[in-house]
């Protein structure tokens, strides 16, 4: 995670929640006690809701077939080197897996092995919304129990947030280079767990990524991203949680309750109060306090 990768990003990025909600039993209520305490829970990819995630388009990165052969037969030949094979054994594995493969069902055999890495534990992502989702009622309803629950406000000069990155929706499959390693592996993070299709651009998404294998031998930071760890939640600064977003529909007692809470506990975050504009289709907040 290079410091290319830090791009500009916007002052506040957002994370919707439910608060109150009857199936929850009073776990979301932590839940959001947790967020506003710096408490930031990554998940692993295979947990989304959307079965196309992590599933690049491969495509070879070589038009020939004889070079895509041998550069596949290097590529296998090195990961079992690297699991500590000898010489001997990795390349008559390699050999083995590329037995009798066309060049069409070798890439797709790759395509399904990149699948399989993209999937594994060791990859961990924390989701969030860029300010122009705050005013959409669809994330409201989708992710915040349909206007009762919140928005809590996180400020991206400080880490974690500063290392998120923005999604890119698309119509069709982003293409992955396979073998990987002759794509560069920030584009490569970008076609794999930055794309998505272009139904979700409501979301307006961006994404923190943890990676505990091979990137973090590049960058620590992109095990660290520079916060401390209670197994896959990210322990922040306090000050990295500036504020919080009451849904229009949120229930008076509910609205009451939280606010007191928020004000007892955590005295420096900012109270918005969300309504429906009187125009449009639209969401505002306006500050309380």
């Amino acid at each position: 995670m290079s410091d290319s990768m830090e791009i500009p990003l916007p002052p506040h990025l957002y994370r919707f929640r439910t608060y109150g909600a009857p199936h929850a039993q009073g776990k979301d209520k932590d839940t959001v006690f947790d967020l506003l305490a710096g408490r930031i829970r990554f998940a692993r990819l295979q947990d989304f809701n959307d079965p196309f995630e992590g599933r690049p388009r491969a495509v070879p990165a070589f038009k020939d077939a004889g070079k895509q052969r041998s550069a596949v037969q290097r590529y296998i030949y090195m990961i079992h080197r690297e699991h500590g094979f000898p010489p001997k054994e990795a390349r008559r594995k390699a050999e083995e897996a590329i037995h009798q493969k066309s060049q069409a069902e070798l890439v797709d055999w790759m395509g399904e092995r990149l699948i399989e890495t993209n999937s594994a534990d060791g990859l961990y992502l924390c989701c969030l919304s860029g300010p122009d989702a705050m005013g959409n009622p669809l994330t409201w309803s989708h992710y915040a129990d349909h206007h009762r629950g919140v928005a809590i406000h996180f400020d991206t000069t400080l880490p974690p947030f500063r290392f998120a990155l923005p999604v890119e929706y698309s119509q069709t499959y982003p293409e992955s280079v396979v073998p990987r390693i002759y794509q560069d592996p920030l584009e490569h993070m970008k076609r794999s767990f930055l794309t998505k299709s272009h139904w979700w651009s409501y979301e307006c998404e961006f994404r923190i990524i943890k990676v505990d294998w091979w990137a973090s031998q590049r960058d620590p930071r992109a095990t660290s991203l520079l916060v401390q760890w209670k197994d896959t939640t990210a322990i922040t600064s306090p000050e990295a949680v500036v504020g919080i977003t009451l849904g229009a529909r949120m229930p008076a007692r509910e609205r009451a309750e939280l606010t007191a809470k928020i004000r007892a506990y955590f005295p420096g975050i900012e109270i918005w109060h969300a309504s429906l504009h009187r125009s449009r289709y639209e969401i505002v907040a306006d500050r309380v306090t």
